[in-house]
C-alpha cells in the first residue's frame, strides 16, 4: 500500500477508537516512541490550569518548529489538534469507566464541561452523553 493510504487507514482507525495508543499514529518505531512519550507528557499535565504546548515542547527539549514538524509528521495533526485528541480520548476512557459523568472527565481533562461537549461534537458528531448511549448498546 502507499503511503498516503496507509495514513488514511490509521487516521480512521484513530478517531474511530476509545483506546489510546501510539501505534494508531504511525507505523515507524522512532514515531512511535515519540507519540507515547508525548502521549504520556499530555497525560502527566493536561489538567493543570498552566498547561500549554510550550510546556511539551519544552519538557521534550526541542524547539518550538522542531517540535510541531515531528508532532505533523508522526500524527498527520498539528500540535493542539493532537492534544484536542488526546484530551478527548482520554475523556472518553474517563466517561465509560466513572458511569458517564461528564462534568468529572471534562475536570479530569482540563477543560470546562461546556467545551468537552463543544469539542467532543465536533470530533465525534455526537454529544457525549449520545456516544455512551451508542457504545452502551452495543
Amino acid at each position: 500500500r502507499s503511503t498516503l493510504a496507509n495514513r488514511a487507514l490509521l487516521m480512521s482507525r484513530y478517531s474511530n477508537n476509545a483506546v489510546l495508543n501510539a501505534t494508531q499514529f504511525t507505523t515507524e518505531k522512532t514515531q512511535q516512541e515519540f507519540t507515547e512519550k508525548l502521549i504520556s507528557l499530555i497525560k502527566l499535565h493536561m489538567a493543570e490550569p498552566d498547561f500549554c504546548l510550550e510546556l511539551l515542547f519544552s519538557q521534550l527539549g526541542l524547539s518550538r518548529s522542531l517540535f510541531f514538524t515531528k508532532v505533523k509528521e508522526a500524527t498527520q495533526l498539528t500540535p493542539a489538534d493532537f492534544v484536542k485528541q488526546v484530551r478527548l480520548k482520554l475523556g472518553i476512557q474517563y466517561l465509560m469507566n466513572h458511569d458517564g459523568l461528564i462534568n468529572e472527565a471534562a475536570t479530569y481533562i482540563g477543560m470546562s464541561a461546556s467545551n468537552f461537549t463543544r469539542e467532543f461534537k465536533s470530533v465525534y458528531k455526537k454529544t457525549p452523553r449520545e456516544f455512551l448511549a451508542d457504545n452502551k448498546q452495543e
